[in-house]
């Protein structure tokens, strides 16, 4: 297992943060509840006001859910060009099926994604990636957050 501090994570948004920018991205979409923190992040080092939640889970817990679900999607019709946040993009069908929902959606949108870590046998690589892992991750704020078991 890696554990993942606040302080190397500080660090990587300023990394990813320096990665996205050119994008001018005017929205920032996180999958919910892993890309929460980074988003705000983001958007704070980005300048960018518009932020939006979707929730989408291939896990309950550790153990690994038959397909991702995915609730409603946001009303990102304002926007142009959007990010999408994730923590990890561990098997990749997440992201994929959060990609597809919202071009099929949104089709006019841009939409480029973002993660911490990145599984290399993954089914879809995320746009930006600073780490690339083989390990279970936990994530400070699940620590410190005291997340229920």
């Amino acid at each position: 297992m890696r554990k993942y501090y606040y302080e190397e994570f500080v660090s990587d948004m300023a990394a990813l943060a320096d990665k996205v920018l050119s994008f001018g991205a005017d929205g920032i979409l996180f999958v919910a509840r892993g890309g929460a923190t980074m988003a705000h992040f983001l958007a704070m080092r980005l300048g960018v006001c518009n932020m939006y939640a979707l929730n989408a889970h291939s896990y309950d817990g550790q153990t690994k859910l038959g397909s991702p679900i995915i609730k409603e999607l946001p009303n990102i019709k304002g926007c142009k060009k959007v990010i999408i946040a994730d923590e990890i993009v561990d098997s990749g069908e997440t992201l994929k099926a959060v990609q597809e929902a919202l071009k099929a959606a949104y089709p006019k949108i841009e939409f480029k994604s973002v993660a911490l870590f990145q599984r290399e046998n993954a089914v879809v690589r995320a746009d930006h990636v600073i780490h690339l892992t083989d390990e279970w991750v936990e994530f400070f704020w699940e620590r410190d957050g005291g997340e229920a078991q």
